[in-house]
């Protein structure tokens, strides 16, 4: 309850605009640190914004949308200015994380509008440990719906000069909205992340 106090005065200090003043969230970091979120319906009654509940394995955070650009980008900010930029449900870009990665791509105003439906090669980068460019292909197919999705939408991607292949998973909605998706973005790590993206509009 009084971390969730916490969250509630957080979110009453920010500004109502779509871009969010995000020097709030250092303040408030230690606030954040605790792998107990609460519930569900204790976050969307806290917080005014839309948000993402991310986990990997025993590890989860809340994220708030900054902004979303000209090409339907999503910029989303963690408690301590991590961040997570997201085209259609994937994650192309994390800073401030033990490991980071960017995916590099001219046209992200094409993809962002094709992406889960026609397969595409990018470049790709890590920081720690680091790989300077590597190629990224991503192929998509449709997966079983399950309850919950009206589709399921299924990426294997590989990154052959490290011999990384994985499958990530995309749930839509009716309207073609992801809201939820597990994707393997770091090769050392075994579990994926997980994201419910909750959108408030």
């Amino acid at each position: 309850m009084i971390s969730l106090i916490k969250i509630i005065i957080l979110f009453l200090c920010l500004s109502s605009c779509s871009i969010i003043n995000t020097g709030y969230f250092g303040i408030f970091y230690e606030n954040f640190k605790s792998d107990d979120l609460g519930s569900l319906e204790d976050l969307k009654a806290a917080i005014p914004y839309s948000f993402i509940k991310v986990s990997q394995g025993k590890r989860k955070a809340t994220f708030v949308l900054s902004h979303i650009d000209k090409n339907d980008i999503e910029y989303w900010i963690g408690a301590s200015q991590e961040q997570l930029v997201i085209v259609n449900g994937a994650i192309i870009k994390t800073l401030g994380l033990e490991s980071d990665f960017q995916v590099y791509k001219k046209d992200w105003n094409k993809i962002s509008k094709r992406h889960l439906k026609d397969n595409y090669s990018s470049s790709i980068s890590f920081k720690n440990p680091d790989l300077r460019v590597a190629e990224l292909t991503n192929s998509f197919t449709d997966g079983t719906a399950t309850k919950g999705c009206a589709k399921s939408v299924l990426n294997l991607k590989e990154i052959r000069s490290i011999g990384f292949k994985k499958e990530d998973t995309y749930c839509l909605d009716t309207s073609g909205i992801v809201i939820s998706t597990k994707q393997h973005v770091f090769p050392l790590s075994k579990d994926p992340l997980e994201i419910e993206f909750h959108y408030q509009y």
